[in-house]
């Protein structure tokens, strides 16, 4: 199975909401989120997949799985908290590849 049978798996319940955003670079971006109760039977079937990339529209995309219990940084508290949902998003991948020869020059 591939990250997108796995994403046809999912309860017709859930949704991919896409969302315009502007990074902090000032480019416009474009993120996906699954939006309704994901349960962690759907998170079960995302999960081996998380990290990976895939391509909409041409574009990279990874998923991103944060599971409920999991800890993140409040960044208006700076203190660490734990997530209350499931979320799962595919973000834009800005990630830029370098030879390793490169790093040693």
């Amino acid at each position: 199975m591939n990250m997108k049978q796995a994403i046809a798996k999912l309860s017709d319940a859930l949704q991919f909401v896409k969302q315009t955003y502007t990074d902090k670079n000032g480019v416009d971006r474009v993120k996906y989120w699954l939006d309704g109760a994901i349960d962690n039977a759907s998170i079960a079937i995302l999960e081996p997949f998380a990290g990976e990339d895939c391509t909409i529209g041409n574009l990279p995309y990874i998923l991103t799985i944060r599971k409920a219990g999991s800890e993140y940084k409040d960044s208006r508290t700076g203190y660490m908290k734990q997530r209350k949902d499931n979320s799962v998003e595919l973000i834009p991948n800005t990630r830029e590849y370098i030879a390793k020869d490169d790093l040693l020059d």
